[in-house]
């Protein structure tokens, strides 16, 4: 590759800054867990462009409550019927008590034959 002015340019650029936020949601869903520095994270991107792209997708991941639920039903059958190998299978989870009616991903799921229950670990 010649050494052209933009080339060169670009590579004796100590950093290429891409930031995404302060966003309100984020600080309030994550309070003090934030990053407590400005320093940049080291990224090996070729563009600011590709790397204002991640810091976007990073901040949109973020921004939304997530976690994991684990759920038992009194029946073996839900269990029995997935089948992981045809689609990634889903639930909707509904939780009156902490405001809950979104879907989720089955990330873990377990059979109890003595008592006869599924057992689902959810993502979402």
């Amino acid at each position: 590759m010649p050494a052209t002015p933009s080339r060169i340019g670009f590579i004796t650029q100590d950093f290429r800054v891409a930031t995404a936020g302060p966003n309100t949601v984020v600080r309030a869903l994550h309070g003090n867990k934030a990053r407590a520095t400005d320093e940049p994270l080291e990224t090996f991107f070729d563009t600011v462009a590709d790397a204002q792209a991640m810091a976007d997708e990073r901040l949109a991941l973020l921004q939304v409550q997530r976690s994991i639920i684990t759920a038992a039903i009194d029946q073996i059958e839900p269990a029995t019927s997935l089948d992981p190998s045809l689609t990634l299978p889903t639930v909707r989870v509904i939780d009156d008590e902490q405001g809950r009616n979104m879907p989720a991903l089955v990330v873990g799921f377990g059979i109890d034959m003595n008592t006869d229950r599924s057992v689902f670990e959810t993502w979402g």
